[in-house]
C-alpha cells in the first residue's frame, strides 16, 4: 500500500502543473464540486499520514525533510531581510537631510502630537501640564543646588579678602554713598539682596547665619510682603 501511495504521489506531482488550471476553473465555475474535492484530498492526506505513522522509518525521512525545508525557509527569509535593510540604508544613503525633507519631518511630527493632544481627555491634559510643571520645578531646584553648593564651596575654601584693611576700604567707600537715614539704610539693603543672584543670597546667609531656621533672604521678603 506503502508503494501505491507513492506512486499515487509522484503521479500527483507530475500532473500538479497541468491540473493547476482545471482546479483554478472548478474553484471559480463549480463550487460545489470544489469543496468535495478538498474533502477528497483532506481524507486522502489524513489516511497518508496515518501510514507514516505506523512506520517509525519513513516518519523519520519525513521529518527530517521537514527540518530541511523549515532550515532553507528561514534561510531565505535571512537573505530577504539583509537585501531589504540594504535597500533601506542605500535610499536613506541618497537622501540627505536637507531643510526641506527636515521641515516635512517636523510637521510630520507636529500634526501626529495634535492628533495625540485631541484625543486626550480635559482631566489628563491637566494631569499632563501638572506632570510638567513638576518636572521643571525639580530641575530647577537641583540647578540652584547645586549653584549654591558651588558658592559654599567656594566661600569655605577660599579667603574673601585679602586681609581686613581690603574689608575696610570697601565698606568705607560703601558707607559713603549709602544714606544715613536708618530706614532709608535699611531699605537699600533689603533691595539689594532682593535683586541679587541665588549665589549672593546663599553667601549672605552663611556670612549673616540664620535665626530660628528663617534664612536671611527669608526673612526679608517677609518683611517685604509686610511693608
Amino acid at each position: 500500500m506503502d508503494s501505491d501511495c507513492d506512486d499515487g504521489e509522484g503521479e500527483g506531482l507530475q500532473k500538479a502543473k497541468g491540473t493547476s488550471t482545471y482546479r483554478q476553473l472548478m474553484r471559480t465555475e463549480n463550487k460545489a464540486k470544489y469543496e468535495i474535492y478538498l474533502q477528497e484530498q483532506k481524507q486522502r492526506m489524513k489516511e497518508y499520514r496515518s501510514r507514516i505513522k505506523q512506520d517509525p522509518k519513513k516518519l523519520q525521512e519525513q521529518r527530517e525533510k521537514a527540518k530541511v525545508r523549515q532550515k532553507k525557509y528561514r534561510d531565505k527569509k535571512k537573505e530577504e531581510g539583509k537585501e531589504s535593510r540594504t535597500k533601506s540604508k542605500e535610499v536613506h544613503a541618497s537622501a540627505p537631510n536637507t531643510r526641506t525633507r527636515v521641515e516635512e519631518k517636523r510637521q510630520k511630527w507636529r500634526e501626529s502630537k495634535r492628533k495625540y493632544r485631541k484625543k486626550l481627555s480635559m482631566s489628563q491634559k491637566v494631569w499632563i501640564k501638572r506632570k510638567d510643571r513638576d518636572r521643571k520645578r525639580r530641575i530647577k531646584e537641583e540647578m540652584c543646588n547645586n549653584n549654591l553648593s558651588s558658592t559654599s564651596d567656594i566661600l569655605s575654601s577660599q579667603k574673601i579678602f585679602q586681609n581686613k584693611q581690603s574689608l575696610y576700604n570697601m565698606t568705607y567707600k560703601a558707607r559713603k554713598v549709602l544714606p544715613k537715614s536708618p530706614k532709608k539704610f535699611a531699605s537699600i539693603i533689603q533691595k539689594l539682596v532682593q535683586n541679587s543672584t541665588p549665589k549672593k543670597r546663599k553667601a549672605v546667609d552663611q556670612l549673616l547665619g540664620s535665626s530660628a531656621g528663617t534664612s536671611t533672604w527669608e526673612r526679608i521678603a517677609i518683611n517685604k510682603k509686610q511693608s
